[in-house]
């Protein structure tokens, strides 16, 4: 909202600063207009009419623009799930807003008016006689500047921080989930209420396992990369507990050769094997393998294989022993790229109504997915996949929005530099066409086509300067406001500054080289002839 709001506000600056400089070589023909007796009224009229004509097909043209493109947008958007990391039907209404829209079209024909009714009403205050007797007017609208240095400077803004969140894409693109991503296929399966389900999923699973091409298949109660998960409040065994430890690790429950599937490593111990678990939970805690950052931040410096930890009795006391820790695993993501490492520990699956099969396949996961529903479908085909999808793909539904958000604002911030170019060149032909008659005389007296063109370009070198200053200024003040939105990089990344300032003044250069040409492509004897 944030972006498109400055878009709007860059919108507005350049059609304003466009209908100045027009207005401004108007004011002879609104002086004669006034001497041959049309009043102020018909004048302001006259703009009324000029501005609603040009508004009415923007409006609609950026109506039918939404139209088209709002569905568009919808289609990228990640799939949503419930707590239980179910995938839920999402009805999204991608209807026009029509109190944002009529604001939009207001402030626009606002922004018309303003900027063709402030000279109109100007040259109706003025001397006629003295304006009918210039044959040719050069004020210098400083306005116009003004306008086209807030351009810049909002087009600095926008596309700085357009590339700090593409850098963040990047960056996230290139983490290390810590297992391997491309070659699992996810299967989510329900069997609440089928007879003898616990016995079909194992049936399930050893048939999957003799399809050709898979490597390995496992599972967990709650599925990676999911923006869900479950958190625990443990400490070592015969250690405090306190409010400051609430929900400190990360928990999930799998079955044996989970860790091979994912593709992660055993560090030290051991991984779940299939006796354990008929292991009797009665006389004994519950196995339990521990990721690095566990073991480092409860049992630093120390082997802990072997070691106890658990839950308090209450919220706060002194933790029992309930699992006893087998082997370490390498870190991974758990939720989504973007969550840190936390302590992680990881327990034997029990028989559950919901579970995420992993399949790792030596091909393309794809090419599994179907191989997998037949088996399924020969088993049971009154139960079906709640979910299919490879990890590749949930991986990336994790940063679909950081996607989105590096595309649009981006987008915008291409639409920005398109406006300020196109500002800046209109701005300096009409100062070229103003200024004709003292180029002309520059001329004449012995100035050179380079002279004459680079002061054309110093003309946009002070505004590029002051614009792209008070941008990265925003930029740098916005920062601690977008933290949050930013990942691997600080909001004060060069890396991604630079570029927002490069494309800027390239911009300004080229808009700056046909109106310089132009002026030193002037003939003397014709502008003063002319004049």
């Amino acid at each position: 909202m944030a972006s498109v709001g400055l878009l709007v506000l860059i919108v507005c600056a350049n059609v304003g600063g466009l209908l100045l400089a027009r207005a401004a070589a108007r004011e002879q023909e609104f002086a004669v207009r006034l001497a041959v007796g049309a009043t102020r009224i018909r004048l302001v009229r006259q703009v009324f009419a000029e501005g609603l004509l040009l508004v009415a097909p923007g409006a609609m043209g950026g109506f039918a623009i939404a139209l088209a493109g709002i569905p568009a947008v919808s289609r990228v958007l990640p799939p949503i799930r419930d707590v239980s990391t179910s995938l839920v039907a999402l009805s999204l209404d991608a209807d026009i807003n029509w109190h944002v829209f009529m604001f939009l079209a207001g402030l626009s024909l606002f922004t018309v008016l303003l900027s063709s009714l402030s000279p109109a009403l100007a040259v109706s205050r003025s001397n006629l006689d003295s304006l009918l007797r210039a044959a040719r007017a050069s004020r210098r609208w400083k306005g116009r500047r003004a306008l086209i240095t807030l351009q810049m400077a909002l087009c600095t803004f926008l596309l700085a921080i357009a590339s700090l969140f593409v850098r963040t894409y990047q960056q996230l693109q290139r983490t290390n989930p810590g297992f391997d991503r491309d070659h699992i296929a996810t299967f989510t399966i329900n069997v609440a209420g089928q007879p003898g389900g616990a016995a079909l999923l194992r049936t399930f699973s050893e048939r999957v396992r003799e399809l050709p091409g898979v490597v390995s298949v496992a599972a967990s109660s709650i599925g990676v990369m999911r923006e869900h998960g479950e958190s625990a409040t443990v400490a070592p065994e015969g250690q405090r507990i306190t409010r400051a430890d609430f929900l400190n690790s990360n928990l999930n429950h799998v079955s044996p050769g989970f860790f091979a599937t994912m593709g992660m490593h055993i560090l030290t111990g051991r991984d779940f094997i299939a006796s354990d678990t008929t292991a009797p939970k009665s006389t004994q805690p519950e196995m339990a393998v521990i990721n690095q950052t566990f073991s480092q931040q409860f049992f630093p410096n120390t082997d802990p294989v072997g070691k106890q930890f658990g839950f308090a009795a209450g919220m706060l006391g002194v933790a029992d022993g309930r699992f006893e820790i087998v082997g370490v695993v390498s870190d991974a993501k758990y939720r989504s790229l973007r969550e840190p490492i936390k302590p992680m520990f990881y327990t034997l699956q029990a028989d559950a109504d919901q579970f995420v099969m992993y399949v790792r396949t030596r091909m393309r996961p794809e090419s599994i997915i179907e191989p997998v529903r037949k088996v399924l479908a020969s088993l049971d085909p009154s139960i079906p996949f709640l979910e299919v999808h490879t990890l590749a793909e949930e991986v990336d539904n994790t940063t679909a929005g950081d996607r989105l958000t590096a595309a649009l604002s981006s987008l915008f911030g291409f639409i920005a530099a398109l406006l300020a170019g196109a500002g800046i060149y209109g701005l300096l032909a009409y100062v070229v066409t103003e200024r004709r008659r003292e180029i002309g005389i520059r001329m004449a007296l012995g100035a050179q086509p380079a002279q004459i063109g680079e002061l054309i370009a110093r003309q946009t070198l002070s505004m590029t300067a002051v614009g792209v200053t008070l941008g990265l200024g925003g930029a740098l003040m916005a920062g601690p406001g977008i933290r949050s939105l930013l990942y691997g990089i600080s909001p004060q990344d060069p890396r991604s500054l630079i570029p927002a300032v490069a494309l800027v003044s390239l911009t300004t250069a080229l808009a700056t080289i046909i109106p310089a040409l132009r002026a030193t492509r002037v003939d003397p004897m014709v502008a003063l002839r002319y004049e």
